[in-house]
């Protein structure tokens, strides 16, 4: 599995309970740079959150891991193309698919992960 540094999380959460926090936590405890985004939170996991993803630096998007139901996928792709910050991979945390959106972002070169939580993978990448 091909991990990028900087990684985009969508729909990080402050409850330490859910996946949408210990995910990204485990992420940024295994050197990781991890940009939270929520508009509703000011502070997750010690960082400053985006509001948007208009406000998160283009230069993060190498990756984008994404913790949002289905049916908003397609709307965050398109999102990402029309703010021009594609990411080299877009990963849909377990239980989250959009045909739809991975289609168009496939069509746009990019690598698309669907119902597959990320630090599951990278842990069955590097302990095995």
């Amino acid at each position: 599995m091909d991990f990028h540094k900087n990684i985009v999380v969508i729909g990080c959460s402050r409850d330490e309970k859910k996946a949408a926090n210990f995910v990204p936590k485990y992420l940024s405890e295994h050197e990781f740079e991890v940009y939270c985004v929520n508009p509703f939170a000011k502070i997750i996991l010690k960082k400053n959150v985006y509001k948007k993803l208009e406000d998160v630096p283009k230069e993060a998007f190498e990756m984008v891991d994404v913790f949002r139901p289905s049916e908003e996928i397609l709307g965050i792709a398109e999102e990402l193309i029309r703010l021009d910050k594609l990411p080299k991979v877009f990963w849909m945390q377990e239980g989250i698919k959009n045909q739809k959106a991975k289609e168009l972002l496939e069509s746009r070169g990019v690598r698309v992960i669907e119902d597959t939580c990320i630090m599951k993978a990278h842990k069955g990448e590097f302990n095995s």
